[in-house]
């Protein structure tokens, strides 16, 4: 599985984009807000990738960001909506646009986009439109099933194509992640920046990048104590990491974390996760990082 893609851009077309990776060139069909992110021939990109095998093709997808992959993904999952098909529905309208016309079950409004029929968009409407009740502009999200209502509901709208600040401002939530903190190798601590590092297990994962925070310390059902921190989710390019990790910083925080549940708020993205020339560039980065969540949090 090719799921990542980074090199010089090659080609740069209105449906596709050639990124030339050690001397091969790899063709990305994209979608019209990808594109918007890809630079000009001779620059360096980076892209997120979802190869489909065919009998008789192997045909590879790009996107700027995971959340658009995971939008895409879900998209499949809707019965006759080939790849094709769901890259034209990402090029097809805002995210708010599309999640008003699935909850209204506008099916004209999806029979807009080129490669969708009739039929095709009622079954979009009816497989999707479980997801997130129908709710007038200024009302709240109502949920009509799942096993955890606002996990479902903040899941249907970054699947359709919602960031994750967007949906946690229509929910009235941030986007909350709980979980085990896990040893880990120690790297944070060495560089003046201790890190709890958390494994988000098969839950749908935000897109890669740093993150201001706000993290409960949880004894059971109970919060011990809160503190704002920065944090970054991603594979550490530098490290060569392969399983996506979310390694949180609290400020002003020297207690032991091992072992401990958080409960971790995602406020507000920063950047995307990158890789640094040097160590020293990458501690001044995160210190950096540091200083950018605590403004953002005090405001």
């Amino acid at each position: 599985m090719i799921a990542l893609v980074q090199g010089e851009v090659a080609v740069r077309r209105g449906d596709h984009v050639v990124v030339l990776c050690g001397g091969v060139g790899y063709r990305l069909a994209v979608s019209a807000e990808t594109l918007r992110h890809v630079p000009r021939v001779g620059e360096s990109t980076t892209l997120f990738a979802h190869l489909v095998v065919r009998e008789d093709a192997l045909s590879l997808y790009g996107f700027a960001t995971e959340e658009e992959r995971d939008r895409f993904l879900l998209r499949l999952g809707v019965q006759s909506v080939g790849p094709k098909m769901a890259l034209a529905v990402l090029s097809g309208g805002s995210p708010r646009e599309l999640l008003a016309a699935v909850a209204a079950g506008d099916v004209a409004r999806l029979q807009a986009v080129p490669g969708i029929g009739k039929r095709t968009a009622e079954r979009i409407v009816v497989e999707l439109r479980e997801k997130v009740g129908a709710a007038p502009d200024d009302a709240p999200i109502t949920i009509v099933r799942g096993d955890d209502p606002r996990h479902l509901a903040r899941d249907g709208l970054i699947g359709l194509g919602f960031s994750s600040e967007e949906a946690a401002r229509l929910l009235g939530h941030p986007w909350t992640i709980e979980a085990r903190v896990e040893h880990g190798d120690a790297r944070g601590r060495k560089m003046g920046f201790p890190t709890a590092n958390m494994h988000l297990g098969h839950c749908l994962a935000p897109a890669f990048g740093v993150y201001a925070v706000r993290v409960a310390i949880l004894d059971g059902d109970k919060v011990v104590s809160r503190h704002d921190g920065v944090a970054n989710f991603g594979i550490r390019p530098m490290y060569q990491v392969q399983v996506p990790l979310l390694e949180t910083h609290l400020f002003d925080f020297d207690g032991d974390l091992y072992g401990k549940y958080l409960s971790v708020e995602l406020i507000r993205y920063i950047r995307p996760e990158a890789k640094f020339p040097s160590l020293d560039a990458l501690i001044a980065q995160i210190a950096a990082d540091a200083a950018k969540a605590r403004e953002i949090l005090r405001a």
